[in-house]
């Protein structure tokens, strides 16, 4: 009987350690089960996180485009109203000149009347009237002494 009664702990401790085994196995994937979930809920976030990002570019995207077509309307307007200046100016142009060319002649040059200052003279004279309107009365500069 002692036979049988060691056999029968042996078979008892076995079937101890096998339990302990399985218990550990299901703690084993339990733990990995709940490392799953959480990853699973981590990657869920991490999506809605990213649709919410791409949604966000998407209006930025949108609103770059308007403006992109705003600016491409504008240049065309501009561009419209430059050469509609440039045509009323190449109409008005010849208008203009020609009553120019009508008081001077044919081969008129609208600046031969104006007299031509050399920068001396022309700094001098600038300089006397600043002198005078400073202290009331003319000061002849050293160049007017000695001409």
């Amino acid at each position: 009987m002692s036979n049988q009664r060691h056999e029968e702990h042996e078979k008892q401790l076995k079937a101890e350690e096998k339990a302990a085994q399985l218990s550990q196995q299901r703690k084993n994937i339990q733990k990995n089960f709940n490392q799953s979930e959480q990853r699973i809920l981590d990657l869920e976030q991490e999506i809605e996180s990213l649709r919410k990002e791409n949604k966000a570019l998407s209006t930025q995207i949108k609103r770059f485009q308007e403006r992109l077509a705003s600016y491409k309307r504008d240049d065309n307007l501009a561009k419209e109203t430059s050469k509609s200046f440039a045509d009323q100016l190449a109409d008005v142009k010849p208008t203009l000149l020609g009553e120019v060319n009508e008081h001077k002649g044919p081969k008129a040059n609208i600046t031969a009347d104006v007299p031509k200052l050399d920068s001396d003279t022309a700094s001098t004279e600038a300089m006397e009237r600043t002198m005078t309107a400073h202290f009331g009365r003319r000061q002849l500069s050293k160049k007017k002494h000695r001409a």
